[in-house]
């Protein structure tokens, strides 16, 4: 039989490290910004660039996201929560 997809116990695990994930992201975004000062800021004083899609069409990377996204992973992997 295949593993539920909702496993009330992993996802509570995962919900767990949010916040941790968050001050990093914080933390990495903030020095982000000092690094590369001329970097744009959105309204919520996250840095992104403009980037192009596949098709050719701009939108904004956000780089907190990626760093949050990074620290997700690695706190899932150093909880065992994930292999990769």
């Amino acid at each position: 039989m295949a593993t539920p997809i909702y496993n009330s116990e992993y996802v509570d695990a995962i919900d767990a490290l949010i916040p941790k994930a968050r001050r990093i992201a914080d933390g990495d975004s903030h020095k982000f910004k000092i690094k590369h000062n001329k970097i744009n800021r959105g309204s919520n004083g996250h840095p992104y660039e403009i980037r192009y899609g596949t098709d050719g069409r701009p939108y904004k990377h956000c780089f907190w996201t990626e760093f949050y996204h990074t620290a997700m992973k690695k706190l899932a992997i150093g909880a065992g929560l994930r292999t990769c």
